[in-house]
């Protein structure tokens, strides 16, 4: 939008009512995860990952320059099929002046934004996918024009209409197909979420109902959106009370636990271990 208004010399637009809705509708999908969220945890628990979360991408803690060093590339490739018209997307293309400086105003708003979240330490490519809605929209505008011409190292010939049409038609049909065939084939032999639902239902076996679950330090878990025993989420040891009777932990803080004098004169001792598709484990721990 500051794109746009920049280019079109209309900085007043940027106070328009709908901006304003538009955020106020961003936030309340936010909030109502968020809101629940914090109300079912531990409040200050909650900020404090947020916060290393948000920090963690810019310091990058989570940093692999093999991984990052592809993120535009990556990112690219997110505007598939559509990409392949990106060459017709030049600014001799649009022949009304109004239309020109729209195009140079999507082509900074996608452009700049793409560029910097990329370039983030700790960033991967979907973050950087807001910036295919102007890319998009320059496409549109693209093949809306009367005489579009391919750029000279690609020939230089005319995309007449009738061309557009067809070249459009047969992407969407063969895009189409091509997720169909995904869909019906290919996802019925990826098991990967039957396993993580038999992965809890198998945890929960071992919990007696109405059982409260307490996570030490789990990270990301996908058993966890599967699992109907209340759980409570602990950073430390010391955040989980002395009468709790069943602990998931990572096998690597396993050891720290059972050290723990926390439930003297009860000891804590594994019951099962859970490995998911991640190669990923969690311990379930019973303190008796």
């Amino acid at each position: 939008m500051i794109a746009g208004a920049w280019k079109e010399r209309k900085w007043r637009a940027l106070f328009h009512p709908a901006h304003f809705i538009g955020i106020l509708i961003m936030l309340g999908i936010f909030a109502a995860w968020a809101i629940p969220f914090l109300q079912a945890t531990n409040q200050a628990t909650a900020t404090s990952k947020w916060s290393a979360q948000f920090t963690g991408r810019l310091r990058g803690t989570d940093f692999e320059f093999g991984r990052w060093i592809f993120n535009i590339p990556h990112g690219v490739l997110y505007l598939l099929p559509w990409i392949i018209f990106l060459p017709l997307a030049r600014f001799e293309n649009f022949a009304a002046e109004k239309d020109l400086r729209l195009a140079r105003a999507l082509t900074w708003g996608a452009l700049v934004p793409f560029v910097i979240v990329d370039l983030v330490p700790g960033s991967i490519p979907r973050y950087a996918m807001p910036a295919i809605v102007p890319a998009i929209w320059l496409l549109a505008m693209t093949f809306c024009q009367e005489n579009l011409r391919w750029p000279r190292w690609l020939g230089g010939k005319s995309f007449s209409p009738k061309a557009r049409r067809r070249w459009i038609i047969g992407i969407v049909v063969v895009a189409c197909l091509a997720m169909w065939t995904y869909a019906i084939a290919v996802i019925p032999k990826m098991d990967r979420r039957q396993r993580i639902k038999r992965l809890a239902a198998q945890v929960e076996s071992m919990i007696p109902p109405g059982e409260t679950v307490y996570a030490l330090d789990p990270n990301y878990q996908p058993i966890f959106f599967y699992m109907r025993s209340k759980l409570v989420y602990a950073d430390e040891i010391e955040e989980v009370p002395g009468d709790a009777r069943y602990l998931l932990v990572r096998p690597e803080r396993e050891q720290e636990v059972l050290e723990s004098n926390r439930w003297v004169p009860r000891q804590p001792h594994r019951i099962m271990r859970s490995t998911d598709y991640r190669k990923e484990s969690i311990l379930l721990l019973k303190i008796e």
